[in-house]
């Protein structure tokens, strides 16, 4: 028996004839001729046929913002029924219409998830790493008119843990309101995170670490690349599965004062090396005086690696 109904399955799907499907209820956001592409679904349907369907015109009166209109399903059938594109078809799709189907232009509807999509966008492109906003609060919406547009007001600093943003929203004659927004940042990054326990004064093998991705809201501490954590020495305890930051690492000097140093100088597309002598000891980051070799002028240089600085 089971075998039977597998098979009378597997027939029902496999005949399923191409469909055009007319939704009850469509929200559009803009102005302009209602197409057949705005209200149907199309299914098992040739592309080069959708594109066709897709566009027929239905009503070339377009629905204002704040507009809704009621059809019945007949009138969109007749109207489809004699569109000359459809009359070409050779093999027709059969048609699925409710009894009533309702078009209302909502204009540019605020929703969670297209605000919840441009704050990640946003603060997203401001950091190396991946951002999450939940618990997303949207504001009271008033009926005065519909949306024409809104606009998120957000600054160029990323915002830790819980947040409150502006939203400027405008009707269809312009007039604006500005309302709030509130929700929580989680802000994720592939960190350095120990696969042992490290003793005060090891320094870091390949072995001991590995990349993965932790939550760091709330952290005011930065993480070494992998490539520059190896052969460090840590300055305190470490934990099984704990994050290496920069803080837990021991400090090295990257220059003594007299050492001669590789000068770097860059500009769009090509470098240059010349010679100097450090005038000060120096750890990787600081902002030093060196001697120029050649010129014997002391110069402003930023400490890049051991015996190495980059002209500011």
């Amino acid at each position: 028996m089971s075998f039977l109904l597998l098979v009378l399955m597997i027939a029902v799907t496999t005949n399923a004839s191409p469909q055009v499907r007319v939704r009850s209820h469509t929200e559009l956001n803009t102005v302009q001729n209602i197409v057949l592409g705005d209200v149907a679904d199309f299914v098992d349907l040739n592309k080069s046929i959708v594109d066709v369907l897709s566009k027929y015109i239905l009503f070339s009166k377009p629905i204002q913002i704040g507009e809704k209109v009621e059809f019945s399903g007949e009138t969109i059938s007749t109207l489809m029924r004699s569109h000359s594109s459809w009359l070409q078809l050779k093999e027709k799709p059969q048609i699925l219409i409710p009894h009533q189907v309702i078009i209302e232009n909502v204009g540019f509807k605020m929703t969670a998830i297209k605000v919840k999509n441009k704050i990640q966008e946003h603060w997203q492109a401001l950091c190396q790493c991946r951002v999450q906003v939940e618990d997303l609060v949207l504001p009271f919406i008033p009926t005065w008119k519909a949306l024409s547009r809104w606009d998120l007001q957000m600054g160029s600093e990323i915002i830790r843990g819980s947040f409150t943003l502006p939203v400027v929203i405008y009707n269809s004659e312009n007039q604006e309101q500005k309302l709030w927004i509130r929700g929580r940042m989680s802000l994720f990054q592939k960190v350095p995170v120990t696969k042992r326990s490290l003793n005060y004064g090891e320094r870091i093998e390949t072995s001991d670490i590995r990349m993965e991705e932790r939550e760091i809201t709330f952290s005011r501490d930065s993480c070494p690349e992998e490539k520059s954590l190896i052969g460090k020495k840590v300055k305190r305890p470490l934990a099984l599965n704990e994050i290496v930051f920069n803080s837990a690492l021991e400090k090295e000097k990257a220059l003594n004062k007299g050492q001669e140093v590789k000068i770097f100088i860059q500009e769009q597309g090509w470098e240059v090396g010349l010679q100097g002598v450090a005038e000060q000891d120096a750890y990787i980051g600081d902002t030093i005086k060196v001697l120029n070799s050649k010129s014997k002028q002391s110069i402003l240089v930023r400490v890049i690696g051991r015996g190495e600085v980059q002209i500011q």
